[in-house]
Formats: structure tokens, C-alpha cells, sequence
């Protein structure tokens, strides 16, 4: 699976984590998509087929939500909502765990949106 991160999800920990678990990961900084705007990197992740993931959570919220009402599709959006608590917080690694979480549950992901945080254990 290809997972497209978002300007705020750009981390070299969170690529080692989820290249390690076996998924593609495609980066802005990679990309030439650094500080481009939320809806340019969700159109960017469609164009690569890949789900996007942010923890830029109410933006892609109101984007998850527009493109619902004019019935665009997308590969898939996985949010991750940061407590600035160490023990709250997800780890990379368990977002990348999350993820896969998700893939062996068969739960839908295109045209969906997932806070990661519901799918760590």
C-alpha cells in the first residue's frame, strides 16, 4: 500500500516505521510538495493512488467532507490526533501498527477517513 504523508507527517522516524512494516511511502520532500496547501496534497496523493496521512485532523475533516458531497474519490485519508502527552501520543511505530490494523481488519479505505488513534493496540 502507498501512503502519501502530509507536509506535518514528514518525518524521517515515521518513514523508517512504515517502510519497515512494508508500505510505500511517499514524501513531499521527495515530491517537490513541501508547504503546499492541505487540498494540493490530497490531490497529489490521489494522482499517486496513495492514502494520505496528517495530523492536520480537521482540515482534512472539512477536505474528507467536501469531496463526499461532490463525489470525488480518494485513496484513503488516516488522521492522527496528537496529545502532547507522551503516553497518549502515537509512536511511529504504532502508527504504522494502526495502519496495518486496519489493512488485516478488510476495513474500506478508499474514499474514507480514519483517525489512526481508534486502531492502536
Amino acid at each position: 500500500m502507498k501512503v502519501y504523508l502530509d507536509d506535518d507527517a514528514d518525518g524521517n522516524l515515521l518513514i523508517l516505521a512504515l517502510t519497515s512494516a512494508g508500505f510505500q511511502v511517499l514524501s513531499p520532500r521527495a515530491l517537490n510538495m513541501r508547504h503546499k496547501d492541505d487540498l494540493a496534497h490530497l490531490e497529489r496523493a490521489v494522482k499517486e493512488r496513495a492514502a494520505i496521512l496528517t495530523y492536520n485532523c480537521n482540515d482534512f475533516k472539512a477536505l474528507h467532507s467536501d469531496w463526499q458531497t461532490a463525489k470525488k474519490a480518494h485513496s484513503g485519508i488516516f488522521i492522527v490526533y496528537k496529545y502532547n502527552n507522551p503516553k497518549k501520543d502515537m509512536t511511529p511505530a504504532h502508527i504504522a501498527k494502526a495502519i496495518a490494523n486496519v489493512l488485516h481488519q478488510g476495513i474500506p479505505i478508499e474514499n474514507q477517513l480514519h483517525a489512526l488513534n481508534d486502531y492502536k493496540y
